[in-house]
Parts: structure tokens; C-alpha cells; sequence
């Protein structure tokens, strides 16, 4: 098991939020729905998408994991998933990962 600095994981939380903004954007545009609408589906609130964006409400993996699960068990058969950025390959800080003991 990895265990990742504060740098890396403040490194990590916009990739992630860009991510699951992306997802949410496709699955949204397919749906005829609004993000709001996606929102509440994934998450229980409306504003979590916006509140993303404007910087105020953060991200945690475990968030991430929970709300990307529940979209994809409503990801409809043949929509494309979008391209996602490899969080934890652009979030590894040079020389400040190492394993965990």
C-alpha cells in the first residue's frame, strides 16, 4: 500500500473533482438532465457540482470512490465514458512517495 504526502494529496483533489465533473457533464448531456439533477442522484445535495467548481466544498477519495460508484451503476449501456486524467499517476510529488510499513 502507497502512502501519499499532503502535498500529493492536495495535488490530488482537483484532479479528482475534474474527474468526477467530467463524468457527471457526459452522463448529464446524454440524460437530457441537469448537473443538479446528477447531483442528487450521486450525491443527495444539488449544489455539490457548483460548490466543486467555485472552490467551495472539497473532495475526499472516499467522496470520489462513493459518488463515481453510484454513477457508474447508472451509466447507461454504450454511452462512451469520457477520457479521465490518471489522478495518482499526476499527483506522485518526485521523491516524496514511498511505502507504507
Amino acid at each position: 500500500m502507497r502512502q501519499f504526502t499532503y502535498i500529493a494529496a492536495m495535488r490530488l483533489e482537483p484532479i479528482l473533482k475534474a474527474n468526477l465533473i467530467k463524468l457527471a457533464r457526459a452522463y448529464a448531456v446524454h440524460e437530457g438532465i441537469k448537473m443538479s439533477t446528477v447531483a442528487r442522484y450521486i450525491h443527495g445535495t444539488s449544489d455539490i457540482f457548483e460548490k466543486l467548481e467555485l472552490g467551495s466544498a472539497s473532495l475526499s477519495q472516499r467522496t470520489y470512490d462513493d459518488m463515481v460508484e453510484k454513477l457508474e451503476a447508472r451509466w447507461p449501456e454504450g454511452l462512451k465514458r469520457p477520457k479521465l486524467r490518471e489522478p495518482f499517476a499526476e499527483a506522485k510529488p518526485k521523491g516524496q512517495m514511498h511505502e507504507a510499513r
